[in-house]
């Protein structure tokens, strides 16, 4: 549209599929289980952030490197965690599905399906963070290029 200035809202993923059915907003991206909640609503997913940025790590815990240092045992027992889930999630598909339906209030059938989903890869490694920084910071979510992966991470 010529003279349409770009319109961001940013809200939480509950608010933004509320915002969604009652028009407040154009579109919105979203992750599982709310993706298919907007599905089940009679919405339709127009593109994917695989479509964007190519594979792209789902969830990524952040910490500040002075935090990881004062706080590193908490945060070894965190990625020690995280780890164990992801073994489980891998290994056992239908036992995650189970226990994350008792924890989420959502139905096993559906967290088995969405866990099986042919781009879903569960790995501690973090994929195509550049991409989506580089998309963050042109429009305007971060007030600095991004950098390289090497420059954003640090191993505990």
């Amino acid at each position: 549209m010529q003279g349409a200035r770009p319109c961001h809202a940013v809200h939480a993923a509950p608010d933004a599929l509320q915002a969604l059915l009652t028009n407040q907003v154009a579109g919105y991206v979203g992750a599982p289980p709310f993706q298919e909640a907007a599905a089940a609503r009679g919405t339709r997913r127009l593109l994917s952030s695989r479509d964007l940025f190519g594979p792209l790590t789902f969830n990524v815990c952040f910490a500040r490197e002075q935090l990881a240092q004062q706080n590193g045992p908490a945060l070894r027992a965190l990625q020690i965690a995280v780890g164990r889930a992801i073994e489980l999630l891998r290994s056992q598909p239908a036992e995650a599905a189970s226990l994350l339906a008792r924890d989420a209030g959502q139905p096993e059938a559906e967290l088995a399906r969405q866990l099986a989903e042919p781009e879903t890869r569960f790995t501690r490694e973090p994929v195509g963070v550049e991409a989506l920084g580089g998309f963050m910071h042109e429009t305007g979510f971060l007030r600095a290029p991004a950098g390289r992966l090497d420059e954003l991470l640090f191993r505990l």
